[in-house]
């Protein structure tokens, strides 16, 4: 899943920064690009991806990469689950 790049801040002629995790679980895997500032964004999309029940991502996977990007990239934390937007 790669989610669309919005950038209006930026001139025309800079180079977005664009940043990419893999999460890799058995034999399937799930790559995420986002730009520079799109983390609650990809937040967002994780956690509608784990309230899929169709989906084989599930809300351990959410945790991991929630966990990782909070480390990589300063987003505070947040609850998972459905009321994903209360924050602790």
């Amino acid at each position: 899943m790669t989610l669309p790049y919005h950038n209006h801040s930026k001139p025309s002629n800079v180079t977005p920064t664009i940043f990419r995790v893999v999460l890799v679980k058995w034999d399937q895997s799930w790559r995420f690009e986002w730009d520079e500032g799109g983390e609650k964004q990809l937040l967002d999309t994780l956690t509608s991806l784990a309230c899929d029940t169709e989906a084989s991502f599930d809300w351990s996977d959410l945790a991991v990469m929630r966990r990782h990007i909070q480390q990589q990239f300063g987003q505070r934390p947040r609850k998972v689950g459905p009321k994903s937007d209360d924050l602790i």
